[in-house]
Order: structure tokens, then sequence, then C-alpha cells
């Protein structure tokens, strides 16, 4: 999963980084329940 949503990130780094670490923050701390 790590691998997955690091693979994720680097492709869309190139575009939008705010974006993409907001997203991928409410992501990983979403499924975390908080």
């Amino acid at each position: 999963l790590p691998v997955f949503i690091g693979s994720v990130a680097y492709k869309l780094s190139k575009r939008k980084s705010d974006d993409t670490l907001k997203m991928l923050h409410a992501i990983i701390y979403g499924r975390r329940g908080k």
C-alpha cells in the first residue's frame, strides 16, 4: 500500500504538490477515522 501511494504521489507531484499532499493527507488520516 505505501508503495502504491508513493507512486501515485510521485506522479501527481509533478502537477499540483499542495493538492496532492492535501488529498493524500485526507485519505491516510481519513481511513484512520480522524
